[in-house]
């Protein structure tokens, strides 16, 4: 299958924001999804690194990642079954102060700051094969699912938040070289999952194995 073509002078999505916020100042009235539409549906992967970041440590925050997990779920199936991505109204269409605004935004440029300096537009053409876009965003959804999952184990959210963030930064800026190390996370992650179900599946059995006659 041939890619599209792939346009060389494709900006990082840190100067869309910038460009945005300078464009805005003053102005109130934005909500997340006009911020994913002004972004072209870049701010996606944007929002799906940002819910992930209080994940990227051991310490897990209970009841967040149900949240957290739920929205990249939501973004990811909706972007593979062909939809645009937003938010529901309740939570996509609240308007942003401008005090609110532009810390939400100046936030987000100074995390994808500091991811741009490693993830570079690379080798990554295939990425935007059509089938190669679906099989990221049902990959993406089944991380969002892992974690929004209430898994009282060790490292069940920081695992596919830190897949989620590998692989959303590397579809973000189309480095088709990270985005291996996303997959090799995220096979990790269903390998996790799979050893905890396997242990915990055992030790119920166990248990009623004492209990009955």
């Amino acid at each position: 299958m041939k890619p599209p073509p792939r346009n060389p002078s494709h900006p990082p999505l840190s100067s869309s924001l910038e460009t945005l916020l300078g464009a805005s100042t003053g102005e109130a009235g934005i909500s997340p999804n006009a911020i994913l539409l002004r972004t072209e549906g870049r701010g996606l992967y944007l929002l799906m690194i940002l819910v992930c970041l209080p994940f990227l440590t051991p310490v897990s925050i209970p009841g967040v990642s149900s949240f957290s997990g739920g929205i990249v779920l939501l973004l990811a199936c909706r972007m593979a079954l062909g939809l645009p991505p937003k938010l529901p109204r309740w939570m996509g269409e609240r308007q942003l102060s401008a005090a609110q605004q532009k810390r939400f935004l100046g936030a987000s440029i100074k995390v994808l700051h500091w991811l741009e300096k490693g993830v570079k537009p690379c080798a990554g053409s295939w990425l935007e094969w059509r089938v190669v876009r679906r099989i990221n965003m049902v990959l993406l959804g089944s991380m969002g699912f892992l974690l929004a999952l209430p898994v009282p184990m060790p490292f069940t959210n920081t695992i596919p938040a830190y897949a989620i963030v590998l692989l959303a930064v590397s579809l973000m800026e189309e480095d088709g070289r990270v985005v291996w190390v996303g997959y090799g996370l995220a096979l990790g992650t269903y390998l996790y999952f799979g050893l905890m179900a396997g242990t915990l599946a055992a030790l119920i059995h166990k248990y009623f194995n004492a209990w009955l006659p």
